[in-house]
């Protein structure tokens, strides 16, 4: 199941669900299940324009994963960031993330998942931070085009868009299918002058998310101002549907 959630699309997710409910089913005592399981629901929520089905179930799975997980750095992390991501509590994702930390200071899928919370929530420098660290780590991580496609957003909020292009490009050779990449190359060609290549790449987010919308998106990711401005007139202008 987990190859298919590290996809962090809702086709993958939608695989990897049942198998972890399984699981829990099994063992409901297990918090990394709990934790996967709020992931997958997750995934499904925010990019998949899922229902309230979904946003229930991240936020139940990743409450357990989190108290049964108190001395588990995967189950604080996998719980800490579905609320950020769902719940858009990045307090109480940032408490879950230190207490990781404090229990395995190289946990690197903390800083991997850290760093989404911290970038879209405007904390770019501490986002970058924490998604070379994360690189450091775990240089080869199946999940190395999630940092790296933060320090791209980052760098598009301090407007440095050929550097955010050539870092959502990398993240993209990792996952050729990854809405975000896309989203940030969308971006960053638009801000270079070069809609018409940034046209071509919105059409590969639609491809891969029929249902995406540039307000569906800000609000599921709860981008911060600083960021959002920018952001969602660059997206708008490459003529992603609003």
């Amino acid at each position: 199941s987990i190859p298919h959630l590290y996809t962090l699309m809702p086709d993958g997710a939608k695989i990897a669900q049942p198998l972890l409910e399984k699981a829990v089913e099994f063992d409901p005592d297990y918090p990394v299940a709990h934790g996967f399981l709020a992931w997958a629901n997750e995934i499904q929520y925010v990019r998949g324009g899922g229902g309230e089905n979904h946003r229930n179930g991240a936020l139940r799975h990743a409450e357990i994963a989190m108290s049964l997980g108190r001395d588990d750095a995967l189950a604080l992390t996998l719980g800490g960031f579905a609320v950020a991501m769902v719940n858009h509590d990045r307090d109480a994702a940032r408490q879950a993330f230190d207490a990781a930390l404090a229990i395995s200071p190289t946990h690197a899928l903390t800083y991997m998942l850290g760093c989404v919370t911290l970038g879209w929530g405007g904390n770019t420098e501490h986002a970058i931070e924490w998604a070379e660290k994360a690189l450091r780590l775990s240089p080869i991580d199946p999940l190395s085009f999630l940092p790296r496609n933060m320090i791209a957003v980052a760098r598009f909020a301090r407007g440095e868009y050929e550097a955010a292009l050539a870092d959502a490009r990398q993240a993209s050779q990792s996952n050729p299918n990854w809405s975000s990449a896309f989203l940030v190359q969308v971006a960053a060609l638009t801000e270079l002058g070069r809609v018409d290549e940034a046209r071509r790449v919105g059409a590969r987010v639609l491809a891969v998310l029929p249902n995406f919308t540039i307000s569906g998106h800000r609000t599921a990711m709860n981008i911060a101002p600083s960021i959002a401005e920018p952001w969602v007139k660059a997206l708008k202008t490459a003529g992603l549907p609003e």
